[in-house]
């Protein structure tokens, strides 16, 4: 039998009954789709769970660099580890490793 999950509600700084409602439906939304998240990876083989899930996605970093002189830009992809690697190929976001392959243009 799995666990349920348990929101927890604290205080809002908001004022009005609207902006409470909104608030409060985003925290649910946002909850739904890092569940979705964590059902697509589970159905692929990557078993983590939701806080160590987010952890090793919050550690995925794609920096690019826009160079001035020239119209090309760089996009570097930081080392990734098995956990993380595991995520980005279930998830279909190998797409993106072309980004990271780009290369230097030329300086004359």
């Amino acid at each position: 039998m799995k666990s349920p999950i348990m929101v927890s509600v604290e205080l809002v700084y908001h004022w009005t009954d609207q902006k409470i409602r909104v608030h409060a439906f985003c925290c649910v939304l946002a909850l739904m789709l890092l569940l979705l998240l964590k059902r697509k990876l589970h159905k692929a083989g990557v078993r983590l769970s939701l806080e160590r899930m987010l952890e090793e996605l919050s550690e995925v970093q794609l920096s690019v660099i826009k160079f001035h002189d020239v119209d090309k830009k760089l996009c570097l992809l930081n080392d990734m580890n098995e956990e993380q690697k595991a995520m980005f190929d279930a998830l279909g976001l190998k797409r993106y490793k072309k980004l990271v392959s780009m290369k230097l243009p030329q300086m004359h």
